[in-house]
């Protein structure tokens, strides 16, 4: 409504809030069936049109509505792009609907895959704060909202302004968020990568074995490489869901993460850990990391961790397709 009402005078933006909210409760009822409308909005003199578009994201369900408002005659402007997706703070990944917007793909790291994980996803979408948005949803408070600046990392180095909003689920189902990222009019003053972090990302190109990446400990679940990540790993969610560390390295990780979420040790290392490449074999890495304090101490526990490539092994893969993983701790 405060929207509407910039442009347009309080009668009119009341007006056409009513069209619009009409709109959503028929697109509500059949989502699938949902497509865009006209309407002529007639308050006093004034004659005003109304372009509705829905929103649909995967499912489908409807994420919301994307509305034109100008005065009849004019030419309505070319549709911003807009991308409606569900994050699952679970099982750590991102779906998408199954045709993305032309803003999204031209140029960018995307590879036309329904889901991604949050490393993948944090590699597509640059996030200003993304330490504050990382807190929020892998947190189980229902019906929690974020909103903040983002801009698509494009492989020509160039940058699209968005703005990103999302809801958690209601107690049922607290871990869904549903979210909308959009094209905004204006170029995005947010800050966003920082020295320490352009500092990182420039690790391996002097030794080329040391990668750094935020981890959940709770899950021991990767959240966002700070520098470029490890190649050739398979990593969970990836292709399937298994873990991605040989089964018999997995325990060995755990027991140095459990020590870290019961607050015993701030920081800890495992090595000779061997993770699996894509096409089989697996890549023998040093691992050491830390806890990332939080300067209120509130939120769920990361870790900043460290892998140094140590060697290569062709051991068998005994873990089969269908395994889900180790469950977390707690």
């Amino acid at each position: 409504m405060r929207t509407l009402s910039e442009g347009a005078s309080g009668r009119i933006a009341r007006t056409v809030m009513e069209a619009v909210e009409g709109e959503i409760a028929a697109w509500k009822n059949s989502p699938a069936e949902a497509n865009e409308t006209l309407h002529r909005v007639d308050v006093g003199d004034a004659a005003t049109q109304l372009i509705a578009r829905p929103l649909l994201g995967p499912g489908p369900d409807l994420f919301g509505a994307m509305i034109w408002v100008g005065r009849v005659g004019d030419s309505p402007r070319p549709p911003r792009g807009v991308l409606p997706f569900t994050w699952n703070s679970g099982h750590r990944l991102v779906e998408l609907p199954p045709q993305l917007p032309d803003a999204f793909t031209r140029g960018s790291r995307y590879d036309g895959r329904r889901t991604l994980t949050a490393p993948e996803a944090f590699r597509l979408f640059e996030i200003d704060n993304s330490f504050d948005l990382i807190r929020k949803v892998l947190g189980r408070e229902p019906k929690s909202f974020w909103s903040g600046l983002v801009k698509l990392r494009r492989v020509d180095a160039s940058r699209a302004s968005m703005h990103l909003a999302m809801v958690s689920g209601d107690a049922s189902e607290p871990e869904l968020w549903r979210g909308i990222i959009h094209e905004v009019s204006v170029p995005s003053t947010g800050t966003w990568e920082s020295l320490e972090s352009a500092t990182l990302a420039a690790i391996p190109t002097l030794s080329g074995d040391s990668y750094f990446a935020l981890v959940d400990i709770k899950k021991m679940r990767l959240i966002r490489w700070i520098t470029d990540p490890l190649p050739d790993i398979q990593w969970k969610g990836m292709v399937d869901d298994r873990d991605t560390p040989h089964p018999e390295d997995v325990p060995r990780i755990f027991a140095v993460a459990a020590d870290l979420f019961a607050g015993k040790k701030d920081h800890g290392g495992v090595s000779g850990v061997r993770l699996r490449r894509f096409g089989g074999g697996w890549t023998v890495v040093d691992g050491e990391g830390a806890l990332v304090r939080s300067p209120d101490g509130a939120g769920p526990q990361l870790g900043l961790i460290q892998l140094k490539i140590v060697g290569e092994t062709n051991d068998p893969d005994p873990v089969p397709v269908t395994d889900t993983g180790h469950p977390g701790l707690g």
